[in-house]
């Protein structure tokens, strides 16, 4: 064996695959090496507390691992194989844009990008372009089994009506729904349904998507000045508390214990913690047990 090298093949990839080496890639706006300063509706309409301390400059997003920025890459290559499919092609009847800016449709502070959007004359019955709005989102199969069949998720369906309206509002004819397609990068289990999967809406009003985007500028700047004051912008003492951030608020679940013959209610974090973007999450904590319920006889079998 001592005649023949061995080269370092797990360090190579472990150095490439690293948020330095991503130049080229749009891996979001806070993963950027330039942050452009802005909202953006794909990491910024969820826990409002994570979305202030990913713009503090103090604070920052939590540095990824290997295996996230891997998951990261994937779903990266996957929006740009289908970008060069699209504009690597010549459609008869149909224009594709693809990653589109929308922030000039959108409230002052916000940016977003729109995966594609589609042109198409309806068969000739439209005397012009009527454009459908596609947001993918690429998902690991084992989540397949908890999307809702009926309705997209509400912070996909959030973001997705932003670049709608931005749209919109932009001069586009719009089709009046739009699509979220969930593309597994990995089989789905029980093979439940066959990728890709379509979840077609209507989007959620104007109003209630851009009012919500005017209110977290809002929040974000009345944190910042906090800070900037000396105060501690969590705490809400001294603050207008319409503008103090929110966490993510605890999940309660039950649970029937054969044994005892209780129903045991616990308390803990929302699973979306696990995708916190914050280094110091002020939502972590563990589950506990916060009621026992003794079941009448009979009723429980």
């Amino acid at each position: 064996m001592g005649l023949h090298n061995r080269f370092p093949i797990v360090e190579w990839v472990s150095e490439r695959i690293t948020e330095d080496n991503f130049e080229g890639f749009d891996l979001g706006h806070y993963r950027s090496k330039k942050p452009d300063g802005l909202l953006h509706p794909s990491s910024h309409l969820g826990c409002e507390v994570e979305m202030c301390h990913t713009m503090d400059p103090d604070i920052g997003p939590k540095k990824m691992d290997q295996a996230q920025l891997t998951t990261l890459l994937v779903g990266t290559l996957m929006h740009s194989f289908l970008t060069g499919a699209w504009e690597g092609s010549e459609w008869e009847g149909i224009e594709a844009r693809c990653e589109q800016k929308m922030g000039a449709g959108m409230p002052k502070g916000w940016q977003g990008t729109a995966d594609l959007l589609l042109g198409q004359f309806g068969d000739g019955k439209l005397s012009e372009p009527e454009w459908t709005l596609i947001d993918y989102k690429t998902i690991k199969g084992a989540n397949v089994q908890y999307l809702d069949p009926d309705k997209p998720k509400r912070g996909y369906h959030m973001q997705a009506s932003s670049y709608w309206h931005a749209a919109k509002a932009l001069g586009y004819r719009m089709n009046p729904e739009l699509c979220i397609l969930y593309i597994p990068v990995s089989a789905a289990p029980w093979k439940q349904v066959e990728p890709p999967i379509a979840h077609w809406a209507d989007p959620l009003p104007e109003k209630e998507v851009f009012g919500e985007m005017r209110r977290r500028s809002l929040i974000l700047k009345h944190y910042l000045q906090a800070k900037a004051d000396g105060l501690d912008p969590l705490a809400g003492v001294g603050l207008d508390p319409r503008y103090v951030p929110k966490p993510e608020q605890p999940v309660q679940t039950s649970k029937y214990n054969k044994k005892t013959k209780q129903t045991e209610v616990t308390e803990g974090p929302s699973w979306l913690v696990n995708y916190c973007n914050s280094p110091v999450c002020v939502c972590k904590g563990e589950k506990k047990v916060i009621a026992y319920i003794d079941e009448p006889e009979g009723e429980l079998l």
